[in-house]
């Protein structure tokens, strides 16, 4: 009997969760959507998207997203894609451009991500790299580069993945250069660092970053480039276990002139010990300091397990002048990081 009594209670619980999401209200500043039933996610950015909203964030292989309210009359269209290898050429075809700020991917999962309608004469293709390998991986990435193909995001899980996009029709000719991209991977963040000073000393700057078992980052170089010391980025590797402590060591950089870039968080999977096995997983990000530039900003992680609790925080968080800079999900929270430039910022060069 109270086998049944439990059951009728989930069945209730479900059919309410359900109705609550069928019955979505719109109407503030921001609003996240997240549902385990891509149908369901599919439908509300339909009619979010109709009452002015546009996607700022998200993880379309895990379906949540993150929207900001716009203009009324500036209506987007999207397509959901929690795989991308369904329909992503079509879509690009009719005109589709992909976000690679929605851009995730899964245990057992493909990548997945939003694509956008543009305007113009100017449209893409994509071609998506998929590896085992980071060797065959970097091999792949400079036979794409020497094709015009240029980077946008990267993404790991079981599988290594990098998005690359091509723009077609009245489109300049891109750049073609083999040895446009260098692929960093390692298990361990000390021996990235320095990697990554190595990199940034030869003209490098770092184009995206990802991590699973290991840390992974391209990074790109202009061509005809002569690095001056004293004039080129910076870069540190960060990876706590705490999102409040990654907080901490974000403004400690962000004292010494460093900002984030928000296309490298990720959640790195460490391991150690006996048979390697799995330690801990940490959230992983690359802060950069530009040479050229003065501007100076704060930063804040919104972490919670609950949506509405995240999208309290969201709201309460951008009356305070605060911009949603990327996201990612970890197994213990879902994880926003917010922006906002610092008063005391300046667009010119650094004295």
């Amino acid at each position: 009997m109270r086998t049944l009594f439990c059951l009728g209670l989930f069945l209730c619980l479900l059919i309410n969760a359900i109705f609550a999401e069928e019955k979505r209200e719109y109407s503030q500043p921001y609003i996240v959507l997240a549902t385990v039933r891509t149908n369901t996610i599919k439908k509300q950015l339909t009619e979010a998207a109709a009452q002015g909203y546009h996607v700022v964030a998200g993880d379309a292989a895990n379906n949540i997203l993150v929207l900001e309210k716009g203009q009324a009359s500036d209506l987007s269209d999207y397509l959901y894609f929690d795989n991308l290898f369904r329909g992503m050429k079509e879509a690009a075809a009719q005109g589709y451009r992909l976000l690679p700020k929605t851009l995730g991917t899964a245990k057992y999962s493909p990548i997945g991500a939003v694509m956008e309608k543009v305007s113009g004469n100017v449209h893409y293709e994509y071609k998506i790299l998929d590896t085992i390998r980071t060797s065959s991986f970097q091999k792949d990435l400079s036979q794409a580069a020497a094709e015009g193909w240029q980077l946008v995001g990267l993404q790991s899980e079981d599988l290594h993945y990098g998005v690359l996009e091509r723009p077609t029709g009245e489109a300049p000719p891109t750049e073609r250069r083999s040895d446009r991209y260098l692929l960093l991977a390692t298990k361990r963040p000390s021996t990235m660092q320095k990697e990554l000073d190595d990199a940034a000393a030869r003209g490098y700057r770092v184009a995206a970053a990802t991590a699973a078992e290991e840390m992974i980052i391209v990074l790109e170089r202009p061509g005809a480039i002569t690095p001056t010391e004293g004039a080129r980025y910076e870069y540190q590797v960060l990876s706590m276990a705490r999102s409040g402590t990654l907080e901490k060591e974000i403004n400690v950089g962000v004292a010494r002139g460093f900002h984030v870039l928000p296309n490298t968080l990720s959640l790195f999977k460490k391991k150690g010990g006996l048979f390697s096995l799995p330690t801990s997983d940490e959230l992983a990000l690359i802060i950069e300091k530009d040479p050229k530039s003065a501007k100076a900003y704060e930063y804040r992680l919104l972490g919670t397990r609950r949506v509405g609790t995240l999208e309290r925080e969201l709201n309460e968080t951008i009356r305070q002048g605060f911009k949603v800079a990327g996201m990612m999900l970890s197994h213990q929270e879902q994880l926003i990081l917010m922006e906002r430039q610092s008063v005391n910022s300046t667009d010119g060069p650094p004295k």
